[in-house]
């Protein structure tokens, strides 16, 4: 069972943190703490299993970083990306050959004509 343990921890009008290096300062003094809750959360048995997983991961993750994540790039297909500028070459010379001409609902030039 999760056991209760006395903490100080400052009125919420004194969290608000003159500077970033006070607010890291809180965390790391607070860390201790932290890190013991979530060992207490992950050996409980009667805690949901997601919560004591999720627990277990933070743990893990403090102890030994966060698992790097592969990432293949693979090189462009040169034949695709010429295909693509073409088509785009293609649609651009379409557009301009459009007329500039607006007409209204009645098939009538607006430029009155």
């Amino acid at each position: 069972m999760i056991t209760k343990h006395t903490v100080k921890v400052p009125p919420r009008r004194d969290l608000a943190f003159k500077t970033i290096q006070d607010m890291r300062d809180f965390a790391r003094a607070s860390a201790p703490e932290a890190l013991k809750t979530l060992v207490e959360i992950y050996k409980d048995p009667h805690v949901k299993a997601a919560a004591r997983v999720s627990a277990a991961r933070e743990i893990l993750d403090r102890g030994f970083g966060k698992p790097a994540q592969q990432v293949i790039i693979e090189q462009p297909d040169e034949r695709k990306i010429i295909d693509l500028v073409s088509d785009a070459e293609y649609t651009v010379n379409k557009i301009m050959d459009l007329p500039l001409s607006i007409d209204d609902d009645n098939g009538k030039n607006q430029d009155n004509d």
